[in-house]
């Protein structure tokens, strides 16, 4: 049952539903699919500490989700902000007073990285907001745009590929197989930020962008399986003494 308890950060989100209506269902199917993940795929070994973490995690992934989707003049996020943060707070009281492991704190890496996801996901992340900046190269607007749209797609690879490391560094410890939950995580961020970004009237939602994602990250988690693996079977076998 204390598998379960992250699901309490639904509660911010649930509450703002009122305000916000099938925009904020994006982010529900977010939280939900994390706590629902963690509860399946976390080692028995680290029961104990998926509810802490799950808090810690979730809530502010569902506040800064919430703070960013400001959609037609509406603050969606007024009721919800609260109830998160109060969320987040218990969860980071709780996981401080718990040792805390490499593997662990791979994990709390890959919940710093969501959020961030999250947050450029949203309106702050749009293309628009590049423009004046790469207007300064002096290029012509076909090439200001060329240039923008390249730099998103490395800035998509690179925090995919790292959110997907950070998960499988923490998988790989009680599991034999760390490729497929990580994946499946990364996955997971993937499909709902398009999802809610094809909701926003100045973002637009890709299934390409999911495929550029999950693909980067499928890539990059084979090749350290690949690695992990060759430097498995080059390790001396331990009946050979020195």
């Amino acid at each position: 049952m204390k598998r379960l308890v992250p699901l309490l950060a639904l509660v911010p989100l649930i509450v703002s539903y009122g305000t916000s209506g099938n925009f904020v269902l994006p982010t529900i199917a977010l939280v939900a699919g994390f706590a629902l993940l963690l509860a399946v795929l976390v080692p028995d070994q680290d029961s104990d500490w998926v509810p802490a973490l799950g808090l810690f995690w979730l809530g502010p992934l569902s506040v800064v989700w919430s703070v960013s989707e400001r959609r037609e003049g509406r603050d969606i996020w007024q009721y919800g902000v609260a109830a998160g943060l109060l969320i987040a707070a218990i969860g980071t009281a709780v996981l401080l007073r718990r040792p805390l492991l490499k593997h662990h704190i791979a994990l709390v890496l890959a919940a710093v990285l969501t959020w961030c996801v999250s947050y450029f996901g949203g309106s702050s992340g749009s293309a628009d907001n590049m423009k004046p900046l790469y207007s300064l190269f002096g290029l012509s607007p076909d090439a200001t745009w060329a240039l923008i749209l390249m730099t998103r797609k490395v800035i998509h690879v690179t925090f995919y590929s790292a959110l997907a490391t950070c998960f499988y560094q923490y998988f790989l410890v009680g599991r034999r197989n760390a490729v497929i939950p990580s994946l499946t995580f990364t996955l997971v961020m993937a499909c709902c930020d398009e999802w809610r970004q094809s909701m926003m009237p100045n973002r637009a939602g890709s299934v390409w962008d999911v495929i550029l994602d999950s693909g980067a990250a499928f890539i990059w988690l084979w090749w350290c399986f690949l690695r992990k693996r060759s430097t498995s079977s080059g390790a001396p076998s331990s009946d050979v003494h020195a």
